[in-house]
């Protein structure tokens, strides 16, 4: 069941200080701005194959679409092999990272990407992990 959904998010315990401390937190409508910004640029990419969301991309089409150099690509392989991930799961972990590059507006998937959105699929990720 779980390999049907595209986030899976273990939350740890904060620190007093990090929930009250004065630490700077980006605004509600600032985070809006940036969501909105990333589905624009979604929407303008997947035009031609008439899908609106990332989560739509089709599996053949997602390295392509991802732009995964071949940096990321052993990364993808190695996680895949690390985590025994179906080929559904695969494919949602690079659908979401293509989102947080989206977010951040870069035009290629790159590691970072990638670690943050198996972060959000693996539970417990923040204890360990696989990453260099």
């Amino acid at each position: 069941m779980l390999d049907r959904m595209d986030l899976n998010i273990s939350v740890k315990k904060l620190e007093y200080e990090e929930l009250y401390g004065n630490q700077e937190n980006e605004s509600s409508e600032i985070i809006r701005k940036r969501v909105i910004a990333a589905h624009d640029i979604q929407k303008k990419r997947l035009q031609p194959l008439h899908l609106l969301y990332n989560s739509q991309i089709p599996g053949n089409r997602l390295e392509e679409i991802c732009r995964l150099g071949q940096e990321e690509k052993n990364l993808q392989k190695e996680i895949f092999e690390k985590y025994d991930l179906s080929a559904r799961g695969a494919a949602k972990i690079l659908k979401v990272a293509r989102t947080i590059a989206d977010l951040e507006q870069k035009e290629n998937v790159n590691c970072n990407h990638i670690w943050e959105a198996l972060s959000y699929r693996v539970p417990d990720f923040h204890k360990g992990g696989i990453r260099k």
